[in-house]
Parts: structure tokens; C-alpha cells; sequence
């Protein structure tokens, strides 16, 4: 029976955390990669196969939302309800919100297999799972901010491997799509139990004498810095995925590569930004894990200098489209310049991504030092033999030898949330430009403009358009009536 909480040894713990982290993404990837076969294999009207998918976006991102705030509502609800012992609730609630997403997996394969109505209960299904698995991820990335970093590049590792899983299916399976869909579904359900069986080791759920799930006697909250103090500290970081997204999300994949290359040499640069992207995680986790990355601090405001190039890309690429500069017009269907260029945007928003919820995470939760060191293969130069490393429920106290204290974790919540609505906005806006460039001609390969508005002119035409475009759209995405379009 150990006595240590969650999260004390670190190595293990870490890869059950990324275990954990990449079964949780395993799907959200699967659908992105998988799509192209949704028509044929569920019979969808291939003029509807766009509606449906971006319906289906639209009904996770609403039931991951709800999901999240459900979770957070809970959160706060227990601090008050039961201080200094309400991570106990949260931990219970993260596990029976991972069975959700468990079970909600596996009716999807029993629809997959017996189904007669597929695309309509595929929608139903993934909402549903959509919604368990926001109550899960908010309580998860609030029990696990020590380990942010490996949860960022699991994410991108289970993109890699559906990415890696999809080519060779192809190769072998073209002509059968419902079973390669069938086959990503077995996938995800294998992981998602290893997974889940794994999470309930890391609570020792199985160990009832240890008491690690039992109620404990009431003890004073733990004190920790306010809101909006954390906020504070947090702003920086907070605000490197906003900047780094609204440049990668907007252009990558529908700007870059897609409006400057044709469709068949745009598949070499996908592939290989999404190989790319693991270099940041890798890089940043390669530091933590040799402890040179305990907490947030003001060095790693350095990181900021990567938004330079970033913003010289994204100027270059509406300059390729939208004039006749000789420099900027050579990236058009050049595919080394293009990968250049994408590289350099996904490689950016590679560092930025999990530096931004490791940062917001540090800053809630820095490593604990007791002699100036921490070490992740010596526990005794840790105190998470003494408090837990995952939680809060025997914080005595909140603050170590060398004065560091813990944030309020809700800031973790609102940052996840903020993310969200983010993503889902500029994902909004790129479709609205998209669409507005292209009824006005500036498209592969020519890009002949076809009106006779003055640059001024066309400039703030473009800007209201893409506004109203995407507004456009977010009202129909949230008509769910899916049935009209099966």
C-alpha cells in the first residue's frame, strides 16, 4: 500500500498522465483524419458532407463548452461546500466523467456495426461523447497541471499516430471506407480502456484501505494566491496561444498550403508540419523533465520573439494573394517556399501551444523546492512525499522552502475555456475570408481578381465580409436539425 499521493513518482505517473491525455484526443483527431470517408461510407450527399461535418464541429464545440462550464460549476461548488477537502469530489468526478467518455466510445462502435441510420446516431454519439469529454479534460488538466507539458505533446502524438494509421489504411483498405472508420473506432476504444484503467491507478481507486478516496477529516483550505493575482501572473503565457493561434488557426491548413498550392502537393506539407509540430512539446518537456523549466518565469518571456517571424508570414501570405509583388507572388505554387512558410508558422505555434498551458500551469502550481533543486529521479529532493503532487486535499501547506506559492487553479478552467471560444472564432473567421476571396477571384492559381473596387475599397470589403460570413455561419451550425441533410 503506498502512502504517496498521485503524481509522486514522477516518470510513471507522467507517462500514465500522457497515456491519459492522448486517449482523450484520440478522437477529436480521428474525425479530422477520417472525414474524407464520412460520405460514401454513411451515404451522406456528397454536396452535404461540408454542412455535416461543420454541424458536427459545431455540436462538440457547444457540448464540450457546456461540459466544461458543468465541471467548473462543480469545482468552485465543492471549495465552498467542503474547503480544504474538495479535490476528493473532483477526483471521483474525473473519474466517472472518463467512464462517460468510455461508454459513449463504445455505443459508437455498436452503431458503427448495427446501425442502419449511421451518419445520424455517428452526430448523436460524438455529441454526446463531446460532453463527457469536457467534464473530463477540465477536471483532468486541473488535477494534473504538473504534468502539462507531456499532456501537450501526447496530443500532438495521437495526431501523428491516427495521421500514420490513416496512410496505411489507405494503402491497403482504399476501397472500403466504413471499415477503416470501423478499425479507427477499435483504436480509440482499446486506448480509451488502457487509459481509464490507468487513471484509476493513478488515484490508487483500487487500493480502499489507503483511504486516498475517503472522506477526510475537515482541516482549514489551503491557502493559495487569489484569481485574479493568478490571472495576473499568468497573463503572459496566457496570451501566447492567442496570438500564436489567431496566426496558425487562421491561415493553416485552408490558407497555407491549401490557397497557394494545388490540392495533390498539399498533402507532403501537411504531413509534414504535423511532424513538425512535436518539436516544440518535445523541446519544452526536454527542459522540464531535466528541471530546468520548475516554474514560470520572466526569462521565458523570450519565447515572445518567435511572434516576429510569425507575423512577417502572415503578412507575406495575403501579399502573395492579394497583389502582384514579385517577391511575395513567387510562394504561389512553389512548394518548397510554401513549406517553408508553414513550417515556420506550425513550428511557431509548436512552442507557443504548450508553453501557454504549461506557463498557465506553473504559475498555479509550481514544482516545490526544498534545497534550490528538484529532481524527477530522487523524490527526496522533492516534497511530494510530504504533499501531493496532483492535488490539494493534505495541502498543510501551499508553500515551500523557497516561498513559491500555489495559484488559484480556476484560472487553468478559464483558460481552457477561453481557448475554446478562441479556436472556434478564428476557425469562423479563416472560412469567412475563404469564401469572401474566392467569390472575388483571388484563388489558385491565377488569383484574377473579378471586380473593380480600389485597393481601400476592396480591403474594407474583405474585412465586413469575412465578419459577416462567419456570423452567417455560426447561426446555421447551430440549426442541428442533421436529419434534412442525410
Amino acid at each position: 500500500m503506498s502512502e504517496q499521493s498521485p503524481g509522486s513518482d514522477n516518470t510513471a505517473y507522467k507517462l500514465i498522465a500522457a497515456l491519459v491525455a492522448l486517449s482523450s484526443h484520440l478522437i477529436v483527431h480521428q474525425i479530422d483524419v477520417t472525414s474524407a470517408n464520412f460520405s460514401i461510407a454513411f451515404y451522406i450527399p456528397h454536396n452535404n458532407i461540408a454542412i455535416y461535418l461543420t454541424k458536427l464541429y459545431s455540436l462538440r464545440f457547444i457540448l464540450i463548452v457546456l461540459g466544461t462550464l458543468t465541471e467548473f460549476a462543480i469545482s468552485e461548488c465543492s471549495k465552498i461546500m467542503d474547503p480544504g477537502d474538495d479535490i476528493r469530489i473532483r477526483r471521483w468526478f474525473s473519474v466517472l466523467s472518463f467512464g462517460g467518455v468510455l461508454l459513449a466510445r463504445l455505443g459508437l462502435l455498436g452503431f458503427l456495426y448495427k446501425s442502419t441510420e449511421i451518419a445520424y446516431y455517428f452526430y448523436l454519439v460524438l455529441g454526446t461523447e463531446a460532453y463527457f469529454f469536457g467534464l473530463f479534460h477540465t477536471s483532468f488538466i486541473g488535477i494534473v497541471p504538473e504534468h502539462s507539458l507531456i499532456v501537450a505533446l501526447s496530443d500532438d502524438v495521437s495526431r501523428l499516430i491516427v495521421l500514420l494509421l490513416q496512410l496505411m489504411l489507405r494503402l491497403t483498405l482504399h476501397d472500403r471506407p466504413l471499415l477503416m472508420i470501423k478499425l479507427h473506432a477499435i483504436l480509440c476504444l482499446i486506448v480509451t480502456i488502457a487509459a481509464f484503467s490507468a487513471w484509476i491507478f493513478y488515484h490508487e481507486f483500487e487500493i480502499i484501505s489507503s483511504g486516498y478516496f475517503q472522506r477526510k477529516p475537515p482541516k482549514p483550505p489551503p491557502k493559495t494566491m487569489s484569481f485574479f493575482i493568478t490571472f495576473s501572473h499568468a497573463f503572459s503565457p496566457l496570451m501566447m496561444i492567442f496570438v500564436s493561434s489567431l496566426i496558425k488557426d487562421f491561415l493553416f491548413p485552408t490558407v497555407l498550403p491549401y490557397a497557394l498550392l494545388s490540392k495533390i502537393r498539399c498533402n507532403l506539407v501537411t504531413v509534414m508540419s504535423s511532424i513538425l509540430k512535436l518539436i516544440g512539446p518535445i523541446v519544452l518537456f526536454s527542459l522540464e523533465f531535466n528541471n530546468l523549466f520548475p516554474k514560470w518565469d520572466t526569462p521565458y518571456n523570450a519565447f515572445w520573439l518567435i511572434v516576429i517571424p510569425m507575423v512577417v508570414i502572415f503578412v507575406y501570405t495575403f501579399l502573395a494573394i492579394h497583389t502582384r509583388i514579385p517577391s511575395a507572388r513567387s510562394i504561389v505554387n512553389s512548394v518548397t517556399k510554401v513549406m517553408l512558410i508553414t513550417v515556420g508558422v506550425v513550428l511557431g505555434n509548436s512552442f507557443f501551444d504548450p508553453l501557454s498551458y504549461a506557463g498557465v500551469s506553473k504559475v498555479v502550481r509550481p514544482e516545490k523546492l526544498t534545497n534550490g533543486n528538484a529532481s524527477s529521479e530522487t523524490p527526496a529532493t522533492t516534497v511530494t512525499d510530504e504533499l501531493p503532487s496532483s492535488s490539494g486535499d493534505d495541502y498543510a501547506q501551499d508553500v515551500d522552502k523557497t516561498g513559491e506559492q500555489d495559484g488559484d487553479n480556476a484560472v487553468i478552467t478559464i483558460h481552457a475555456l477561453l481557448v475554446l471560444f478562441m479556436r472556434f472564432t478564428i476557425s469562423k473567421l479563416s472560412a469567412g475570408y475563404n469564401e469572401t476571396r474566392i467569390s472575388l477571384g483571388y484563388c489558385f492559381p491565377r488569383f484574377r481578381p473579378n471586380h473593380r473596387m480600389s485597393r481601400s475599397n476592396v480591403g474594407w470589403y474583405i474585412f465586413r465580409k469575412t465578419f459577416k460570413s462567419a456570423w452567417k455561419a455560426v447561426g446555421n451550425d447551430f440549426d442541428i436539425d442533421i436529419r434534412s441533410y442525410l
